[in-house]
């Protein structure tokens, strides 16, 4: 499993293959693709923040 970026205290990763995605939604984390959290950036800033 490759995870490009993580705030694991938050649960949130970016993924620029989301191969893994549906492992990491599954464990409680909230999963965005790079093109995702461009474009959905406020909803990704939140979370993170």
């Amino acid at each position: 499993m490759s995870i490009d970026l993580a705030w694991p205290r938050r649960k949130v990763a970016v993924l620029i293959n989301p191969e893994d995605q549906s492992f990491l939604q599954s464990a409680g984390w909230t999963v965005f693709t790079l093109g995702a959290a461009m474009k959905q950036f406020e909803a990704f800033q939140n979370k993170v923040r």
